[in-house]
């Protein structure tokens, strides 16, 4: 038997300009900068004799029983391709487990595929492979799908990741997470975030040359660069301005980015101190992290709550894929 856990991340700029070919399409470098949090994905494998493939999620209450020689992926599909990838051998049983909200924006599947993948890589002595883990989750989203929720699950700490050709360059900045913990409030917004849809058809206008749309990634990409050097400079309030920024360029993606609850959300942190908010992933529910001068004041919990909004104990992970 071997157990693997894998942090999710806040997603802080530079969200989508991470899919390919997007990335590599732009007037400036692509960078997406994240950070590992402590509400992990955790996966357990054990071999059996039983020849069936046995998998169950315990948070989402699902399993699914299959012939190890006719594995389908209707149910838990990215446990079942991660499982065919590796091998069922005479039988295998899996057992899923995510601390994250569903649907939260925070990379709670790929933090949970790259779990089970280094589970299921040192049970057959095959090394992590990131991106079959992002391919075989592509197969099943069936939509184009960015790289950057694997390197904080594989990694932990906060990194800057830049599209190059042939791969992405992972810059760790290691005072990051200690720098932004005391001003860092994460909230489930209890809006259920869908990222799929509202990636592609943003991807597809830039690519169709709708002028706003570029203008919108090329400054996603530059805010992103600027939270970057801002976190290495310690700069909270240049960390504030970026972050800011990012989210108003990423507004201009889509209406479905933000609605009525989660801009009343944002306007109750900023009327509480906050110096900035935006929701994590490509929007429309989920997660809001905000960025403020103290994180723990009273007064804007309780603005939060006031708005609708639940704030989440977490803390930042220094550690990625652990057994």
């Amino acid at each position: 038997m071997i157990r693997a856990s894998a942090p999710t991340r806040i997603d802080l700029a530079g969200g989508t300009i991470d899919i390919w070919p997007l990335c590599l399409s732009l007037d400036r470098p692509a960078v997406t900068v994240n950070l590992a949090i402590d509400l992990r994905a955790e996966a357990t494998v054990t071999e059996t004799d039983d020849g069936f493939l046995s998998v169950r999620s315990d948070d989402r209450g699902e399993e699914v029983s299959l012939p190890a020689g006719r594995i389908t992926h209707e149910r838990l599909g990215i446990a079942t391709r991660l499982s065919a990838y590796y091998g069922v051998g005479k039988g295998l049983s899996v057992r899923l487990l995510s601390r994250a909200p569903p649907h939260s924006g925070l990379g709670g599947s790929s933090a949970l595929a790259v779990a089970l993948a280094g589970a299921l890589g040192r049970l057959r002595d095959r090394p992590l492979d990131l991106r079959v883990v992002q391919d075989l989750e592509t197969t099943l989203l069936r939509t184009p799908t960015g790289y950057q929720d694997y390197y904080p699950a594989w990694k932990g700490g906060l990194n800057a990741l830049t599209a190059v050709p042939g791969g992405v360059e992972v810059e760790t900045i290691a005072h990051g997470p200690s720098f932004l913990a005391p001003h860092l409030l994460l909230v489930d917004t209890r809006m259920e975030h869908a990222s799929g849809l509202t990636n592609w058809e943003a991807v597809k206008r830039f690519f169709d040359g709708d002028r706003n749309t570029r203008d919108a990634f090329h400054r996603i990409a530059e805010c992103a660069a600027r939270l970057r050097d801002a976190v290495k400079a310690r700069d909270l309030e240049a960390v504030g301005a970026a972050l800011r920024d990012e989210w108003d360029a990423r507004r201009r993606l889509s209406p479905a980015v933000t609605n009525a609850r989660l801009d009343a959300l944002a306007d109750a942190a900023r009327g509480a101190g906050a110096l900035a908010a935006k929701v994590c992933g490509a929007g429309g529910g989920g997660c809001m992290v905000i960025l403020a001068p103290d994180a723990a004041d009273g007064s804007l919990r309780e603005r939060i709550g006031e708005a609708g909004g639940n704030p989440l104990v977490f803390r930042p992970d220094p550690q990625g894929l652990r057994f």
